[in-house]
């Protein structure tokens, strides 16, 4: 959960945005650069997905607490409001175990985005 709080804002801030890649595409040998074509895209894919699953866990995580809903709120906000719950969470195994999982998926699609490794879909 930590991991994913201190990640996913460097995940937003490395959306760079259209047109400030390499010029015209090209790698140094002058191929195209299909990373820089796609890595904008992935991020985005990216910052995407966590954002539903985020937002998905957190009404999860509430719902099955019996604690009513929240309003909107920014991707680190609702993370922070989760971890706030953790103890409560822990106290169900079956939801503390769906918590983990999810949470360790979503730090290491943004761990792979942030370090390139998922840039062409590897």
């Amino acid at each position: 959960m930590a991991l994913l709080i201190r990640r996913f804002p460097e995940l937003v801030g490395a959306q760079a945005p259209a047109g400030h890649g390499p010029p015209h595409g090209r790698a140094d040998d002058g191929s195209p650069d299909r990373a820089a074509a796609l890595g904008p895209l992935y991020l985005s894919d990216t910052v995407r997905d966590i954002t539903d699953g985020v937002v998905e866990l957190e009404e999860a995580v509430r719902e099955r607490l019996g604690l009513r809903p929240v309003g909107p709120a920014p991707v680190p906000v609702r993370l922070r409001r989760i971890a706030g719950l953790l103890e409560r969470i822990a106290a169900d195994p079956l939801l503390a175990a769906h918590v983990e999982d999810e949470t360790r998926r979503m730090a290491d699609r943004c761990a792979h985005a942030l370090d390139g490794s998922g840039a062409l879909g590897a």
